[in-house]
């Protein structure tokens, strides 16, 4: 699907890439189970509004969508039944055809500690590689080893965020099922009474038993949007068991795999995707598959922390948009507090508040420049994939990188019907408004695929209106309107789940 005008992203296509020192692209090589990191911290701090501002909580719920349904599914809840967990299989990296046995050796090592988020051991033994003679598949794997691993670091770094790079707590080890009257809540223990309290993660059956004795057992509680920090009084517990997370984890590696399938084609070009992927393989403990997609993701797009940011931005703005077109004032102004509080330093963000502010010449302007970077990131990123499949030799890859971009919005000639742009548009818009208020649902996800279906209508009608305007007055009209439509429908494409 194509991005939206003006917001830069180019969606790339292939298979993930190998281990081992294979062709880093080579979809065909098994990967084993690695260890759980001691790092990142295992737990992201919960949602977090505007000190200055008043909680709501649809924004708050906002937050916490955008949490599940960018690019995956949403988590489903386990049955609370006793559970045996075991340990990820280690396995060792493939044998390369002509590698030297040394190389091979030490490659194999700095495999295994880049996938348990070793970066300094992982970079330590690939440079020895790079001073032994080695075939130049085992060559290139150390390379991008020794250059990834900061960066695929420092995404840890600076996306250590409850939205990003942190774990679920649906699949900490410690997560009980509690069954009392006939209904069963999640909840896991923690050793005070605030959301930053620490889990127990030693003996959490114990622990409640235990403090089950004094009276009540603190908890962070599964609701609607999250996991909320509440004391429960011990008539309120009822029978307590670990959740299945055997039986968890297969659920969502099955909707890992449903996704990794998705990247095929345009798709898997782009660098976002593959983060994404990531993504959710570290929130929810599939460890072995977290380093591959991330890695991936860093050589399509060196910068992609900020990347990361600039699209979380632009999906606020999208709704800050659709609040503002209805006079949801209040809401608005939370929306805009989020953004100034997380994503100030953005450009997506200073559109917003340009938006925001009223300042029209000067967003429409901000816009344009955001267009035209984009445009040389596109070509700079498609660049560097054609020069590491020509290095490389993978014809997979070779063929990813020689591959036609989607197709773009037809060319319009002549001048449009305004009045049947004008109710796209005004369409487009109502389906986001309305998609908001349904929470993570099937139904929010048709309202969303009805919204960029009469978006992407909508959007080269308007910018042929305002390109044939002579008015000046009304062409700033009709490009703000195009911005808009951009906007929403971007939007709408981050939020609606994929298959939906």
């Amino acid at each position: 699907m194509a991005r939206p005008l003006g917001l830069g992203y180019v969606v790339f296509a292939g298979v993930i890439g190998a281990l081992g020192g294979l062709y880093i692209f080579a979809p065909q090589i098994p990967r084993g189970w690695f260890s759980a990191p001691a790092r990142p911290t295992d737990e992201g701090p919960m949602p977090v509004l505007p000190g200055d501002m008043q909680v709501n909580l649809e924004a708050r719920d906002h937050e916490a969508a955008l949490a599940t349904t960018v690019r995956v599914a949403a988590p489903r809840k386990a049955a609370p039944v006793a559970t045996v967990i075991t340990a990820p299989v280690v396995t060792a990296a493939p044998k390369l055809p002509n590698a030297d046995a040394k190389g091979q050796a030490l490659l194999t090592e700095a495999d295994a500690a880049y996938h348990v988020y070793q970066w300094d051991k992982a970079m330590s033994s690939a440079r020895k590689v790079l001073d032994l003679e080695v075939s130049p598949a085992v060559r290139l794997r150390a390379k991008d080893i020794v250059t990834q691993a900061p960066v695929v670091a420092q995404l840890f770094q600076k996306l250590n965020d409850r939205d990003e790079l942190s774990r679920n707590y649906d699949t900490n080890p410690s997560l009980v099922g509690m069954t009392s009257g006939g209904k069963t809540i999640f909840a896991v223990p923690i050793q005070g009474t605030d959301k930053d309290s620490p889990v127990i993660d030693k003996d959490p059956l114990g622990f409640i038993a235990t403090q089950r004795k004094l009276g009540q057992v603190s908890f962070l509680v599964q609701g609607n949007k999250g996991f909320i920090a509440a004391p429960l009084a011990d008539e309120k517990i009822g029978t307590v068991a670990l959740v299945d997370q055997v039986a968890l984890r297969k659920d969502r590696r099955t909707q890992l795999d449903a996704f990794r399938k998705t990247l095929v084609g345009a798709e898997a070009r782009d660098p976002m995707a593959w983060y994404d992927l990531g993504r959710f393989a570290f929130q929810n403990r599939l460890d072995d598959q977290v380093v591959d997609a991330l890695h991936r993701a860093v050589l399509l797009d060196p910068k992609l922390s900020q990347t990361v940011r600039e699209d979380r931005a632009s999906v606020l703005y999208a709704n800050l948009i659709s609040h503002m077109k209805n006079s949801n004032k209040m809401q608005a102004a939370i929306y805009m507090g989020l953004i100034d509080r997380k994503y100030k330093d953005t450009e997506q963000g200073r559109q917003a508040r340009l938006y925001y502010d009223g300042k029209t010449e000067e967003m429409l302007a901000a816009a344009k420049e955001i267009q035209r970077k984009a445009s040389e990131e596109e070509t700079r990123r498609l660049d560097d994939l054609k020069k590491r499949a020509a290095e490389s030799g993978d014809v997979a890859m070779i063929k990813v990188a020689e591959e036609d971009p989607p197709e773009a919005a037809p060319t319009i000639t002549g001048s449009p019907d305004e009045s049947k742009a004008l109710a796209l548009y005004e369409q487009g818009a109502k389906f986001c408004s309305d998609a908001i208020d349904k929470g993570n649902t099937p139904e929010r996800d048709r309202l969303y695929g009805e919204a960029i279906k009469v978006l992407q209508q909508a959007v080269p009608m308007l910018s042929k209106l305002a390109e044939n305007e002579k008015d000046a007055q009304k062409r700033q009209s009709l490009e703000v309107k195009v911005q808009e439509a951009n906007q929403m429908k971007l939007g709408a494409i981050k939020m609606r789940r994929p298959g939906h």
